[in-house]
């Protein structure tokens, strides 16, 4: 572990602090430029923003700050005060399923990239056949919905007793 700079702390193996107040946890997690006050749990995360926070394995922050990120290969956020759940593959395959933002009035909200890139169907039964269950959002054109077909209902076995059959 490298630490370069004022109360930095690593627990691991190859992380690298150069910004103050920094904490990494777990393997090649580097946190640089005005990271103050970041940590990094995990391993080859990136942090270069002020406040921001990773756990899981190949995050970036992109130098925004206060940014937490959970999961993998998230795609680098484009606003300040977001909470990312990446669900990328690798580099080349980076992409995240939820962001909440609290930016200015254009950038704020819950935005869903995972599902604008998904699939869209014209109603709930053409989502349904497709594979949408009920309660599930799914696209239609620009517009999510929520599946609510009444068409296939699904069985719950979690009230059957041992001698009752469906």
């Amino acid at each position: 572990n490298t630490t370069n700079a004022i109360d930095t702390y690593a627990v691991g193996k190859s992380n690298t602090l150069s910004s103050v107040n920094d904490y990494a946890f777990g393997l090649n997690n580097t946190l640089s430029g005005s990271a103050n006050i970041a940590m990094a749990l995990g391993h080859n995360n990136e942090l270069s923003g002020s406040q921001s926070y990773t756990f899981g394995r190949n995050l970036s922050d992109g130098g925004q700050n206060d940014t937490v990120m959970i999961g993998r290969f998230n795609a680098v956020p484009t606003a300040t005060g977001r909470i990312v759940f990446g669900t990328g593959f690798s580099n080349n395959g980076r992409k995240n399923a939820i962001e909440i933002q609290a930016g200015n009035n254009a950038q704020s909200g819950l935005l869903f990239p995972a599902l604008r890139l998904s699939t869209s169907y014209n109603n709930d039964a053409d989502a349904q056949a497709a594979g949408v269950e009920r309660g599930e959002l799914y696209r239609s054109n620009n517009q999510v919905k929520i599946n609510l077909n009444q068409g296939q209902q699904a069985v719950s076995y979690t009230h059957l007793r041992a001698h009752e059959t469906v």
